[in-house]
């Protein structure tokens, strides 16, 4: 099986089988634990990469531009409309430990210069007209401190802007349990998507 179908048929059901699991919401750590463990299995290397993420709407793109010439509008906080969701910025005064890690996590593929988040669905707003797909894969060349893409909307839907940011030195989550691949849940969670991938999928 090539590396590229490996990888269509990690994001295809990965998220399927996530969604059936009684896991938090938030799971990027064993999301990605589980993608690197997969796509091992079947050769690929890949590492985890820990990030900023945002996703946000058109009206909240026009207020940033709108802050670059006049930063002292951004006391009255973004108009009616305006909205992005972040993960990765630490609230201050929040710990960085892995029971309240401050950060998102994703599979970094070297050989294909290739980001893979597994748990992009939490960071959809389905109220606000805005459902992003369960997870997400975009090209991030070496050279990049950042990448990022805009996800069209479909009919009745809005438009939506997603940026990853490198934030290497957030690597609290090495601690957590959910980066331990000996525990049972995890090695259970891979070996059900590898099963899932070698039965079939996107080509």
């Amino acid at each position: 099986m090539t590396p590229g179908k490996v990888i269509a048929r990690l994001l295809h059901w990965a998220p399927q089988l996530f969604a059936a699991m009684p896991l938090v919401s938030s799971r990027c750590i064993l999301t990605t634990r589980v993608g690197i463990d997969v796509l091992e299995r079947f050769g690929i290397a890949a590492e985890p990469r820990p990030v900023i993420c945002q996703v946000s709407n058109q009206e909240y793109e026009n207020w940033q531009c709108f802050l670059a010439d006049h930063p002292e509008a951004s006391v009255a906080g973004a108009p009616p409309g305006a909205w992005a969701v972040i993960a990765g910025l630490p609230a201050e005064g929040r710990p960085l430990g892995p029971k309240d890690w401050a950060g998102h996590l994703v599979t970094f593929v070297p050989s294909r210069s290739l980001l893979v988040d597994l748990d992009f669905q939490q960071f959809g707003r389905p109220r606000l007209g805005a459902p992003v797909p369960p997870a997400l894969a975009e090209v991030w060349p070496a050279d990049r401190p950042a990448t990022g893409r805009i996800l069209p909307g479909a009919p009745g839907t809005q438009a939506l802007f997603v940026r990853y940011e490198r934030n290497d030195a957030n690597d609290a989550f090495r601690a957590a349990p959910d980066w331990n691949s000996d525990r049972d849940y995890v090695r259970a969670a891979t070996d059900a998507v590898e099963r899932a991938i070698r039965k079939g999928g996107p080509t």
